[in-house]
């Protein structure tokens, strides 16, 4: 069972997640060595994991969905921003792999809670707070100019992570992709 807003993403590794972690630095300071990720469940599509589950049936179920995955390839897009917030990410290119995800979990014993927002694969750059908005607001076009990764990576492992506090985070769970 989970206290706090628990979610699955795919984890970023090696030189990208470098350069991710210095746009965030440019953007949000206090998030930039934050684990680079991109988003499968949580603040938007599935939702949070519904917290009274028991985590030997969502740890089977993530193991079982990992088994049938392989790792893929990815490469991101464009910095965006979400709709009426001051929440920026960096858009994915290829959302097939993503989507497919999605549906396994759709299958899958796991529970989630509802969320109003359709699911967009990303990678968060910035989240809102005092310091994060007063930098951002009026520099659209500066971030707008910020160089974006444009090297393909592979995306080789899932994780379950719980938000212990404000932009603090355990993993629970981490699982490499194709393995049986």
């Amino acid at each position: 069972m989970f206290k706090n807003p628990t979610y699955i993403v795919f984890d970023v590794n090696g030189k990208i997640a470098d350069k991710i972690r210095f746009i965030r630095q440019q953007l949000d300071p206090e998030r930039a060595d934050l684990n680079i990720e991109i988003s499968v469940s949580g603040s938007n599509g599935l939702g949070f994991i519904k917290p009274s589950q028991n985590f030997d049936i969502i740890r089977h179920e993530l193991d079982n969905i990992c088994q049938q995955i392989s790792p893929f390839w990815c490469n991101f897009g464009k910095i965006k921003k979400f709709v009426n917030t001051e929440i920026y990410y960096l858009s994915i290119k290829n959302k097939q792999p993503f989507f497919e995800v999605i549906e396994l979990l759709k299958n899958s014993r796991i529970e989630f809670l509802p969320t109003p927002f359709e699911y967009e694969p990303h990678c968060t750059l910035t989240l809102p707070n005092t310091n994060t908005v007063t930098c951002i607001k009026g520099q659209e076009q500066y971030i707008s100019s910020i160089k974006i990764p444009e090297e393909r990576f592979l995306v080789t492992s899932l994780a379950l992570y719980e938000e212990i506090k404000p932009s603090t985070f355990t993993t629970i769970f981490r699982k490499k992709l194709g393995l049986r």
